[in-house]
């Protein structure tokens, strides 16, 4: 299942940050207290989200929110972090994708942005009229 993200889940998403930050090829430490600091901001903001895939235990997790865009006058809904384990992905991603496409669209955000790690989900994205718009790189100094 689905659903919002409540005070006991944090820790489970907690643990599975490193396993995302990993899989995105950053060799930078990870940062609980820093971590912790960006979910609970999250969940005080009334324009931020924390969505859980619970299957018997937190099996994933998307952080998002929706903020003013910088080139127009609209509201946009932005994905910081998603991971799902690996066990997990498939349909599941599309659920949890469309939930936070209803939450966007309930915030009013006019404009949707999500990234992924290269592997998989440009395909589903596509699938949904998504159109690529950026490659971020990403450099330790």
């Amino acid at each position: 299942m689905i659903r919002s993200a409540e005070a006991g889940d944090l820790p489970a998403i907690l643990s599975q940050l490193p396993r995302l930050q990993a899989e995105l090829g950053l060799a930078l430490p990870f940062h609980s207290g820093a971590a912790r600091s960006t979910l609970k901001a999250l969940q005080g903001n009334a324009r931020g989200l924390i969505l859980v895939l619970d299957l018997h235990g937190v099996q994933g997790f998307l952080l998002g929110v929706a903020q003013p865009y910088a080139f127009a006058h609209i509201l946009a809904a932005e994905e910081i972090a998603w991971w799902i384990a690996p066990s997990h992905r498939g349909p599941w991603a599309g659920a949890m994708l469309e939930r936070f496409e209803a939450w966007a669209a309930a915030q009013g955000a006019r404009l949707i942005g999500l990234s992924h790690t290269g592997k998989s989900a440009s395909a589903m994205y596509r699938r949904r009229g998504y159109a690529p718009a950026e490659t971020k790189y990403f450099r330790e100094i």
